[in-house]
């Protein structure tokens, strides 16, 4: 019997409240030359049970002891058969035509390793509250320079493309992307309408695993952001886009796994491209990336630089005066203590 054209690699844990929607959504894909390898990594509520409902032959289930998500998915990858491998996570679901237009780009394009698609963002309710563009760019270390954009379960990739082990460590995706793209694998991101609905959750395993997978972000990131830094053209907005967006997530990530120096030095190296922007295209991806330093938990008198910095380029927005209020220690002790009485 020959292989199928594409194996849906699906790994779960304790995902029942979801799982139900996520595995119809790749059951029901126009596309129907495919295996489904749904790894269940120790699952202790309903997930087993709702996996043994379904009869479809193409559902291939394994079940480990729980061994973490980078093993299980490792093991996935081992016990894929197809030549293209595509990502399914049990929180998220796939529209009805993803594989079937992602299969037909790598058939098509032969130099291609690796193909994403534009994603819906979905609250818990299922409701789209945004939209991704794919994290895909001509210059993929200076975009994965700048953050980790690619949802990971909107991906196929080439089999012959994969690294063994395919994931070394957290953060598993964003080693995998680093990987292939210094090895010169080609990336591509079929355009809109989205493809993908991917649902934010407390429950997700990014939110659940924020210090550990912080930690891992900082490892990858920080040598591709001193990389661009020297090797890029600092007059091109579209490269001092990427860097602030990128040495202000770095940072924030930094600051939330215990790494102040690092973050200190992250948010130095933030001010310096900061200093130079005026109003115009550098204002949104500044903003983003001093958002990402004072979520990221940076100390008071750098919240208190960047909310300036965030007046002096918006100095008539009603909001830019407020968040600089609310960034004041005292108020901050004020919210503390009203959210403490009221938990």
């Amino acid at each position: 019997m020959s292989a199928p054209l594409v194996s849906v690699l699906m790994p779960v844990y304790n995902g029942a409240r979801y799982l139900p929607a996520a595995v119809d959504s790749i059951l029901g894909q126009s596309l129907r030359d495919l295996e489904f390898v749904v790894i269940d990594d120790g699952s202790t509520d309903e997930t087993p049970a709702i996996l043994s409902r379904y009869a479809d032959r193409r559902l291939k289930l394994r079940r480990l002891e729980h061994v973490g998500l980078v093993a299980a998915l490792n093991a996935g990858v081992d016990a894929c058969s197809a030549p293209y491998i595509a990502r399914m996570d049990a929180d998220d679901l796939s529209y009805p035509d993803r594989l079937r237009r992602q299969a037909d780009h790598l058939e098509s394009d032969p130099h291609c390793d690796f193909v994403t698609c534009c994603s819906d963002l979905l609250d818990h309710h299922g409701r789209v509250v945004g939209c991704t563009q794919g994290g895909v760019a001509p210059d993929m270390i200076l975009e994965l320079a700048g953050g980790n954009e690619i949802v990971h379960g909107s991906v196929m990739i080439r089999r012959s493309s994969l690294p063994r082990p395919a994931y070394p460590r957290p953060p598993e995706d964003y080693w995998l992307w680093e990987h292939m793209a210094r090895a010169g694998r080609v990336f591509h991101c079929i355009p809109e309408p989205p493809m993908y609905g991917f649902r934010e959750h407390r429950e997700r395993y990014s939110l659940i695993k924020a210090e550990s997978q912080s930690r891992g972000v900082v490892e990858v990131q920080w040598p591709l952001l001193e990389e661009c830094s020297a090797t890029r053209d600092l007059a091109d907005q579209h490269v001092r886009g990427r860097l602030l967006v990128g040495w202000g997530r770095v940072g924030g990530a930094a600051y939330r796994s215990g790494q102040p120096d690092r973050g200190h030095n992250a948010f130095r190296r933030f001010m310096e491209l900061a200093r130079t922007v005026s109003n115009g295209p550098l204002v949104a991806p500044l903003l983003t990336g001093a958002e990402s330093l004072i979520w990221g938990g940076c100390p008071f008198a750098e919240r208190i630089a960047l909310r300036l910095v965030e007046l002096r380029l918006r100095p008539f927005a009603g909001s830019s005066y407020r968040k600089l209020f609310l960034a004041m220690p005292g108020v901050e002790s004020v919210r503390s203590f009203l959210h403490r009485s009221r938990c």
